[in-house]
């Protein structure tokens, strides 16, 4: 299935949570340290899949800031998109207006 968006919406992958950090432990030594299953990020980083028409700033393939709450899960239960499985925590559509920054490394 493919998935075209409206006018001024975007279709964005998020990157997956992170579940472990590196720290700085005793001594200078760097250690990984497990997060709590239920942490919850301010803020996510998404990879742009497609734009609606009426976008003029982002394009498919940008990383952008966005917040926790930005956008719509997309449920599709056993379903693929450009033959990906849906992850409904994953997979979202947003406005451009949700947008908070471009990532640029």
């Amino acid at each position: 299935m493919k998935l075209k968006v409206n006018k001024d919406r975007i279709f964005v992958i998020l990157e997956p949570m992170k579940d472990k950090i590196e720290v700085e432990g005793p001594g200078g030594k760097k250690i990984m340290m497990d997060l709590p299953e239920k942490h919850s990020e301010r803020s996510r980083i998404g990879v742009i899949q497609s734009c609606g028409e009426d976008v003029t700033d982002y394009f498919p393939g940008e990383r952008v800031l966005l917040s926790t709450y930005a956008g719509v899960r997309i449920h599709l239960i056993d379903r693929e998109i450009d033959g990906n499985k849906v992850d409904e925590d994953r997979y979202r559509v947003i406005r451009q207006e949700e947008i908070v920054a471009i990532i640029e490394d």
